[in-house]
């Protein structure tokens, strides 16, 4: 019988500057009709789920919504930072 191995991440709340942020190729590209609407809702009730980054600021989740901060003209965005605590079984 095999083990399965996860590995065990940690999200700690942070506000950090969007120049800070690296962006790398994405998968999917950006959908101007998808961001147009999420400017609209964060211009009503805010970020309401927070991008997510890892310990070097590289974005893993929310390219959509750093683009509407961006459109928004905000300097800083609030994300969760993702850091890796090891493994468990």
């Amino acid at each position: 019988m095999g083990t399965t191995q996860l590995l065990r991440m940690h999200l700690s709340m942070k506000i950090i500057k969007i120049d800070d942020i690296s962006v790398s190729q994405r998968l999917r590209e950006i959908d101007q009709d998808k961001v147009g609407d999420l400017v609209e809702s964060i211009g009503l009730v805010g970020l309401l789920h927070p991008i997510v980054i890892d310990t070097d600021n590289n974005l893993l989740a929310g390219n959509h919504r750093l683009e509407a901060y961006r459109i928004l003209g905000r300097d800083t965005i609030e994300c969760k930072k993702s850091q890796s605590i090891g493994t468990g079984k």
